[in-house]
């Protein structure tokens, strides 16, 4: 479990209440509008695909972001492999709408990228689709730094990077 002032990161599991929280999050067509979860089985299935990916990788996992003051799911952070550019490690974030523009994303990054430090990592990077104007500006206040473009899901992204200071 990771801690900050206002979140508390824990892994997902498959529990329903997970589930739940994650389909909530994971079934929004405006949060996730490349692929969003279609009903609750998805939603458990993304919950074990994503946990397998990070398995057995230092620091990496898919956490649950709650609000330590309302213990509400607000959104998702990870610390996963990225899959391109291959040998990456991504930090990444999705906020439920409802809670979105408080400054949720930022402060989980900024918790994962100290928690990727601490573990040994030397560099992460982030991605996003170039309309993503919000998730670039976390991008920026977080450090980092352009790196270059990749094609994902037919689609092209920006990705930045930021070395461990």
């Amino acid at each position: 479990m990771i801690r900050t002032a206002r979140l508390e990161l824990r892994l997902w599991t498959e529990r329903e209440d997970d589930v739940a929280a994650f389909f909530a999050i994971w079934g929004d067509p405006r949060v996730i509008w490349w692929g969003a979860c279609a009903d609750r089985d998805a939603a458990r299935a993304t919950i074990a695909r994503v946990s397998a990916r990070c398995a057995g990788v230092p620091a990496c996992g898919w956490f649950a972001m709650i609000d330590r003051a309302t213990g509400a799911v607000v959104g998702s952070a990870c610390l996963q492999p990225a899959p391109v550019p291959a040998g990456e490690i991504e930090v990444g974030w999705h906020v439920a709408r409802a809670h979105q523009g408080r400054g949720f994303a930022t402060e989980a990054a900024r918790a994962l990228l100290d928690h990727a430090w601490a573990s040994g990592l030397t560099r992460v990077i982030a991605e996003a689709v170039p309309l993503n104007g919000a998730s670039i500006a976390i991008m920026r206040k977080l450090g980092m730094r352009y790196a270059s473009m990749v094609e994902r899901g037919g689609c092209g992204h920006v990705v930045f990077a930021i070395d461990r200071p």
